[in-house]
């Protein structure tokens, strides 16, 4: 053993943590934003984020995987994910 961390197969640490940042504007009451997110292949349902414009992931094995995110605004109406990350 070097001491190092061992690799996975695609490069990186294989006890990694992965983080998303997002954001989503509100110009009456951005205090009222809320978020959640979900990494298909991975979560099975969305996580509430709150206010929170981040997301993390820990030990993941390999796989393929696409984070959506939804913004909900003042009055609680949910957006869509029209960009998902892969």
């Amino acid at each position: 053993m070097s001491g190092r961390p061992s690799k996975t197969a695609a490069g990186f640490p294989a006890e990694s943590r992965l983080e998303f940042h997002y954001t989503a504007l509100s110009f009456l009451f951005p205090e009222r934003v809320r978020f959640r997110y979900m990494l298909a292949g991975f979560d099975r349902d969305w996580v509430d984020a709150g206010r929170a414009a981040r997301g993390y992931f820990t030990s993941l094995p390999p796989g393929s995987y696409r984070f959506r995110v939804a913004a909900s605004n003042g009055d609680g109406i949910w957006s869509e994910s029209k960009t998902p990350w892969l």
